[in-house]
């Protein structure tokens, strides 16, 4: 189980472990190549970028990083709580099911927006090819989540805009329910890659925003539209279930979602919950010249 970190080894050394075999890194600033040195990363203009003990990068151009007042520990730990009972499961084989068609034997796979790295985690357990996962996120809690997930990930605190990652050395790009940047994406994935984009369809947590009165997610085409500026779709899904859930799983949902502190002291209870969404896979759109 990649979640038990090896006893005999640190996640700083796992994570230097991950590094050393995969020469996949490059500077934020000058974007020339990334190696270790006395235990921080270099490139050869000395710009120095710090990894933790708990093997986490922090790859990001400003060192004024700011903690997010909203996306913090206890939102991911919630989100943690509640995708462990499985309700995005359906989702999971999916997407398992279109990694495993594929003829390659080993893949690198970037999970963009990775939160806390559950979603990919489920992902990877129903997968049976090799490997290789890079996870980044803006969230510095985030990220100190994803190294719980450390076997074979190299976990960057970092922004999706410039992403660190060197050209055309990505086979997968899963973006669950987060923003990307089409010209990023295209810069990182393979000739032959594929980006999976997951995103809110109609009817997701429908029940929740019922109760709150929210709007329902009706913005599914735009989301298609700017897909399709960057993306040929080679196929597209939607999934639709609704699952009984218990009492904590509501508190989980509610404490997991980004709301407002107004809708989190609302007294709230549903017993049901709609899992609605896209799954777009797509490779990059050849430019004409």
């Amino acid at each position: 189980n990649s979640f038990v970190v090896l006893i005999m080894k640190s996640k700083f050394n796992v994570c230097v472990e991950n590094i050393s075999n995969n020469d996949i890194l490059i500077c934020p600033l000058c974007h020339e190549k990334l190696t270790i040195n006395n235990h921080e990363l270099l490139c050869i203009n000395n710009h120095n970028f710090t990894i933790s003990k708990k093997g986490a990068l922090f790859l990001n151009v400003s060192s004024n990083y700011k903690n997010s007042p909203i996306y913090n520990s206890k939102l991911f730990l919630n989100r943690r709580s509640f995708l462990r009972k499985n309700y995005y499961a359906k989702i999971y084989d999916v997407i398992a099911e279109f990694i495993n068609s594929l003829s390659k034997d080993k893949i690198n796979i970037l999970d963009l927006g990775s939160g806390e790295g559950t979603h990919v985690h489920k992902i990877l357990e129903r997968i049976d090819k090799k490997w290789n996962l890079i996870s980044i996120d803006y969230s510095k809690d985030a990220i100190n989540l994803a190294t719980d997930y450390i076997d074979n990930n190299i976990c960057i605190v970092g922004d999706i805009n410039n992403l660190t990652i060197k050209d055309k050395c990505i086979d997968i790009i899963i973006d669950f329910l987060s923003p990307y940047n089409g010209h990023e994406v295209k810069r990182v994935l393979k000739t032959d890659g594929v980006i999976i984009k997951i995103a809110p369809s109609v009817h997701y947590l429908d029940e929740l925003r019922n109760v709150l009165e929210l709007d329902d997610y009706s913005k599914r085409e735009d989301i298609k539209s700017n897909f399709l500026k960057y993306f040929d779709i080679i196929c597209e899904m939607e999934v639709n279930n609704t699952y009984n859930i218990t009492e904590d799983d509501c508190n989980h949902l509610i404490m997991m979602s980004p709301l407002k502190d107004e809708y989190k002291n609302k007294d709230i209870c549903i017993n049901k919950i709609t899992i609605n969404n896209m799954i777009y896979f797509g490779r990059c759109r050849n430019e004409k010249k």
